[in-house]
Protein backbone atom coordinates (compact mmCIF):
# COMPACT_ATOMS: atom_id res chain seq x y z
CA UNK A 1 0.00 0.00 0.00
CA UNK A 2 1.51 3.53 -0.98
CA UNK A 3 2.13 5.97 1.94
CA UNK A 4 -0.25 8.12 0.66
CA UNK A 5 -3.38 5.91 1.80
CA UNK A 6 -1.70 4.72 4.70
CA UNK A 7 -2.68 6.89 7.91
CA UNK A 8 -0.71 8.70 10.17
CA UNK A 9 -2.49 7.10 13.17
CA UNK A 10 -5.03 5.28 13.87
CA UNK A 11 -7.00 6.68 16.58
CA UNK A 12 -10.15 5.95 19.57
CA UNK A 13 -11.73 9.45 19.75
CA UNK A 14 -13.57 9.91 23.09
CA UNK A 15 -16.24 12.84 24.07
CA UNK A 16 -19.55 12.99 25.50
CA UNK A 17 -20.42 15.61 23.17
CA UNK A 18 -21.82 14.16 19.73
CA UNK A 19 -20.73 17.62 17.93
CA UNK A 20 -17.64 17.44 19.49
CA UNK A 21 -16.51 14.33 17.91
CA UNK A 22 -18.11 14.70 14.65
CA UNK A 23 -15.85 17.73 14.31
CA UNK A 24 -12.59 16.51 15.20
CA UNK A 25 -13.32 13.41 13.86
CA UNK A 26 -13.35 15.13 10.34
CA UNK A 27 -10.73 17.70 11.08
CA UNK A 28 -8.39 14.26 12.14
CA UNK A 29 -9.24 12.41 9.00
CA UNK A 30 -8.51 15.06 6.77
CA UNK A 31 -5.23 15.83 8.55
CA UNK A 32 -4.16 12.10 7.01
CA UNK A 33 -5.17 10.41 10.28
CA UNK A 34 -7.57 7.48 10.94
CA UNK A 35 -10.82 7.06 13.78
CA UNK A 36 -11.54 3.96 14.05
CA UNK A 37 -13.89 3.72 17.31
CA UNK A 38 -15.79 6.87 18.53
CA UNK A 39 -16.76 6.71 22.49
CA UNK A 40 -18.53 8.90 24.29
CA UNK A 41 -18.06 7.97 28.24
CA UNK A 42 -15.46 6.36 30.10
CA UNK A 43 -16.91 3.16 30.41
CA UNK A 44 -17.89 2.66 27.00
CA UNK A 45 -13.90 3.26 26.13
CA UNK A 46 -12.55 0.91 28.19
CA UNK A 47 -14.25 -1.52 26.29
CA UNK A 48 -13.40 -0.40 22.77
CA UNK A 49 -9.90 -0.23 23.66
CA UNK A 50 -9.41 -3.57 24.80
CA UNK A 51 -10.47 -4.28 21.24
CA UNK A 52 -9.97 -1.78 18.60
CA UNK A 53 -6.44 -1.86 16.64
CA UNK A 54 -6.25 1.98 17.22
CA UNK A 55 -2.49 3.19 18.40
CA UNK A 56 -3.97 6.93 20.13
CA UNK A 57 -6.95 7.49 22.41
CA UNK A 58 -7.79 11.41 21.88
CA UNK A 59 -9.92 11.70 25.02
CA UNK A 60 -11.84 13.84 26.93
CA UNK A 61 -11.34 14.79 30.61
CA UNK A 62 -14.56 15.24 31.55
CA UNK A 63 -16.97 12.50 30.66
CA UNK A 64 -19.79 10.51 32.56
CA UNK A 65 -17.57 7.43 34.21
CA UNK A 66 -14.68 6.73 36.69
CA UNK A 67 -12.47 9.90 35.22
CA UNK A 68 -9.34 10.05 33.38
CA UNK A 69 -7.03 9.01 36.23
CA UNK A 70 -9.16 5.76 36.83
CA UNK A 71 -8.62 5.51 32.98
CA UNK A 72 -4.96 5.71 33.15
CA UNK A 73 -4.67 2.97 35.51
CA UNK A 74 -7.07 0.85 33.29
CA UNK A 75 -4.80 1.37 30.20
CA UNK A 76 -1.59 0.04 32.34
CA UNK A 77 -3.41 -3.13 32.89
CA UNK A 78 -5.05 -3.69 29.49
CA UNK A 79 -3.10 -1.61 26.64
CA UNK A 80 -0.28 -0.06 27.85
CA UNK A 81 0.75 0.59 24.49
CA UNK A 82 -1.85 3.13 23.62
CA UNK A 83 -0.58 6.67 23.49
CA UNK A 84 -2.99 8.83 24.95
CA UNK A 85 -3.99 12.68 24.25
CA UNK A 86 -6.23 14.19 26.81
CA UNK A 87 -8.16 17.31 25.93
CA UNK A 88 -9.81 19.13 28.55
CA UNK A 89 -12.40 22.14 28.48
CA UNK A 90 -11.61 22.49 32.73
CA UNK A 91 -9.05 25.08 34.60
CA UNK A 92 -7.89 22.50 36.44
CA UNK A 93 -4.11 22.30 37.79
CA UNK A 94 -5.10 19.84 40.13
CA UNK A 95 -6.44 17.13 37.58
CA UNK A 96 -3.28 18.02 34.95
CA UNK A 97 -0.75 18.00 37.50
CA UNK A 98 -1.80 14.74 38.75
CA UNK A 99 -2.40 12.96 34.88
CA UNK A 100 1.25 14.43 34.21
CA UNK A 101 2.31 12.87 37.46
CA UNK A 102 1.02 9.09 36.40
CA UNK A 103 2.71 9.37 33.03
CA UNK A 104 0.46 11.58 30.89
CA UNK A 105 2.14 13.33 27.76
CA UNK A 106 -0.30 15.14 25.83
CA UNK A 107 -2.44 17.82 27.53
CA UNK A 108 -4.71 19.87 25.51
CA UNK A 109 -7.29 22.84 26.29
CA UNK A 110 -10.10 23.19 23.88
CA UNK A 111 -9.35 26.43 24.51
CA UNK A 112 -6.96 26.32 22.09
CA UNK A 113 -6.77 26.33 18.62
CA UNK A 114 -7.43 22.95 16.84
CA UNK A 115 -4.70 22.54 15.19
CA UNK A 116 -3.14 21.67 18.76
CA UNK A 117 -4.44 17.85 18.31
CA UNK A 118 -2.48 17.13 15.72
CA UNK A 119 0.86 18.92 17.14
CA UNK A 120 0.51 16.62 20.19
CA UNK A 121 -0.11 13.63 18.18
CA UNK A 122 2.78 14.54 16.15
CA UNK A 123 4.84 15.16 19.37
CA UNK A 124 3.84 11.84 20.65
CA UNK A 125 4.69 10.07 17.49
CA UNK A 126 7.99 11.53 17.84
CA UNK A 127 8.31 10.52 21.30
CA UNK A 128 7.72 13.68 23.02
CA UNK A 129 5.47 15.16 24.87
CA UNK A 130 2.81 18.51 24.32
CA UNK A 131 1.07 20.73 26.75
CA UNK A 132 -1.36 23.76 25.71
CA UNK A 133 0.33 26.69 27.28
CA UNK A 134 -3.04 27.84 29.19
CA UNK A 135 -1.94 24.48 30.87
CA UNK A 136 1.39 24.95 31.23
CA UNK A 137 1.31 27.77 33.15
CA UNK A 138 -1.66 26.92 35.44
CA UNK A 139 1.12 24.19 36.32
CA UNK A 140 3.64 26.27 37.97
CA UNK A 141 2.34 26.41 41.18
CA UNK A 142 0.17 23.56 41.66
CA UNK A 143 1.98 20.97 43.77
CA UNK A 144 0.04 17.10 43.84
CA UNK A 145 -1.86 16.85 47.15
CA UNK A 146 -2.56 13.57 46.88
CA UNK A 147 -1.28 10.17 45.77
CA UNK A 148 -2.62 8.64 42.40
CA UNK A 149 -4.48 5.75 44.50
CA UNK A 150 -6.23 8.58 46.67
CA UNK A 151 -7.30 10.92 43.48
CA UNK A 152 -8.52 7.50 42.09
CA UNK A 153 -10.63 6.92 45.11
CA UNK A 154 -11.56 11.07 44.82
CA UNK A 155 -12.80 10.71 41.42
CA UNK A 156 -15.37 7.70 42.41
CA UNK A 157 -16.78 9.16 45.06
CA UNK A 158 -17.55 12.73 43.83
CA UNK A 159 -19.14 10.58 41.02
CA UNK A 160 -21.59 8.79 43.91
CA UNK A 161 -19.63 5.42 44.47
CA UNK A 162 -19.91 4.03 47.65
CA UNK A 163 -16.62 2.42 49.70
CA UNK A 164 -18.12 -1.08 48.42
CA UNK A 165 -18.57 0.29 44.84
CA UNK A 166 -15.30 1.43 45.09
CA UNK A 167 -13.81 -1.23 45.99
CA UNK A 168 -15.01 -3.75 43.15
CA UNK A 169 -14.04 -0.94 40.75
CA UNK A 170 -10.89 -0.57 41.93
CA UNK A 171 -10.25 -4.84 42.86
CA UNK A 172 -9.36 -3.79 46.51
CA UNK A 173 -10.37 -4.54 49.53
CA UNK A 174 -13.20 -1.88 51.51
CA UNK A 175 -10.84 -1.31 54.04
CA UNK A 176 -8.12 0.10 51.81
CA UNK A 177 -10.54 2.16 50.12
CA UNK A 178 -11.55 3.40 53.51
CA UNK A 179 -7.81 4.32 54.20
CA UNK A 180 -7.81 6.16 50.83
CA UNK A 181 -11.00 7.69 51.38
CA UNK A 182 -9.97 9.08 55.11
CA UNK A 183 -6.16 10.40 53.87
CA UNK A 184 -6.89 12.12 51.14
CA UNK A 185 -10.07 13.70 53.51
CA UNK A 186 -7.34 14.76 56.05
CA UNK A 187 -4.80 16.07 53.30
CA UNK A 188 -7.56 18.10 51.59
CA UNK A 189 -8.59 19.60 55.44
CA UNK A 190 -12.75 18.25 53.92
CA UNK A 191 -14.91 16.17 56.02
CA UNK A 192 -17.93 15.21 54.39
CA UNK A 193 -18.84 14.24 50.77
CA UNK A 194 -20.73 17.75 50.14
CA UNK A 195 -17.53 19.40 50.93
CA UNK A 196 -15.20 17.05 48.26
CA UNK A 197 -17.51 17.83 46.15
CA UNK A 198 -17.61 21.29 46.48
CA UNK A 199 -13.67 20.97 46.31
CA UNK A 200 -14.23 19.34 42.41
CA UNK A 201 -15.85 21.99 41.71
CA UNK A 202 -13.60 25.33 43.08
CA UNK A 203 -10.90 23.87 41.86
CA UNK A 204 -12.11 22.99 38.18
CA UNK A 205 -11.93 19.52 38.35
CA UNK A 206 -15.93 19.41 37.50
CA UNK A 207 -17.94 21.65 35.48
CA UNK A 208 -21.14 20.97 37.16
Amino acid sequence: MSSINTPKNTILLADDHALMRRGLADHLQRSGHQVVAQAEDFNQLKTLVKDCDAKVVVCDCRMPGDGPVNFLFYLTQYRPDLKVVFLSGLDSAVLFSQLLSMGARALVSKKSDINDVLIALDALEQGQSFISPTIKQSLTTTPNMLSAKEFQVFELIVEGHSNTEIAEKLHRSASTVNTHRVSLMQKLDIHSVVELIHFARKNGLYEN
